[in-house]
């Protein structure tokens, strides 16, 4: 019987990328057994050999998360190869998405800015559910932004002034890290009206 356990950091959002694949002892037989062959496929693909083995476990890391694996395992002695175990199947867990990619100013007004930006290039295997948007302030980044649009409007600024911003993806597994920041400046308005006109009339 072929068992896989995914492994990597604890719960929490942290991203799986290894799995541990055991199997029982086959009968030998009359001849000892001198290694095993594991068979695998990723996602449902061609099967490939991936080890030869004494031990009746093996560990492979840097895999793909979110993504289905499955397994199968031969015994060798001297006669030869016996047939493939039943097949064993396990899916990687989930990471955490990369940050947005592409952060832009959409519109800028003067008490407004609109700030765009594009998917993760890597969602780290599971759809993105949502954005994060931070604002510095006096007081350190602060949201001002938590949705699944990839845009958000900010009212309520000062004219002619810079702001910055740092922008997160989020997916089961949890937020990413923070993009880089990005600073945008909101519009000069017009000058005001001149005030208290006056006219002289000049004496004759």
């Amino acid at each position: 019987v072929v068992s896989t356990q995914s492994t990597g950091s604890p719960p929490g959002g942290a991203t799986k990328s290894s799995l541990n694949v055991k199997w029982n002892a086959a009968a030998s037989n009359g001849y000892p057994i001198t290694h095993y062959i594991l068979y695998w496929n990723e996602g449902g693909g061609e099967w490939r050999e991936l080890t030869r083995c004494y031990d009746r476990q093996y560990k492979i890391t840097g895999l793909t998360p979110g993504t289905e694996f499955s397994f199968s395992v031969s015994a060798i002695n001297e006669i030869g190869e016996s047939e493939r175990s039943e097949v064993g199947t396990c899916r990687t867990g989930f990471g955490t998405p990369n940050p947005p990619t592409c952060i832009y100013l959409g519109q800028a007004s003067e008490t407004s800015l609109t700030i765009c930006w594009s998917p993760p290039n890597d969602n780290g295997g599971a759809e993105v559910t949502g954005y994060n948007v931070e604002q510095e302030t006096e007081y350190g980044f602060i949201s001002v932004y938590d949705g699944e649009l990839q845009e958000c409007h900010i009212n309520n600024l000062t004219r002619s002034t810079r702001y910055k911003f740092r922008v997160y993806s989020r997916n089961v597994a949890g937020e990413s890290k923070p993009s880089g920041v990005v600073m945008f400046t909101t519009r000069a308005g017009l000058p005001n009206p001149p005030v208290k006109v006056r006219v002289r009339q000049r004496e004759k």
